[in-house]
């Protein structure tokens, strides 16, 4: 499924300070699929490259994104 990610700085320099990029958070939420808890989805999965990632996201409607956290995970 095609989804529109928004990225606004904020959220671009969360994921940075963990040192994970906008492509990789959108390769893992676009090829995973996720859980829900409450208005947030956790979609984990491996990368393009193959580092595993969890990324925490909101969506803003039904076809836009906004990714609030993601990080490597073991």
């Amino acid at each position: 499924m095609w989804f529109d990610f928004r990225w606004i700085q904020n959220n671009e320099a969360a994921i940075a300070d963990h040192g994970v990029s906008k492509a990789e958070c959108e390769w893992v939420v676009s090829r995973n699929r996720p859980t829900r808890i409450g208005d947030r989805f956790i979609a984990v999965g491996q990368t393009g490259g193959g580092r595993k990632l969890k990324v925490i996201y909101e969506m803003d409607d039904a076809l836009t994104i906004f990714v609030v956290i993601a990080y490597p995970v073991r």
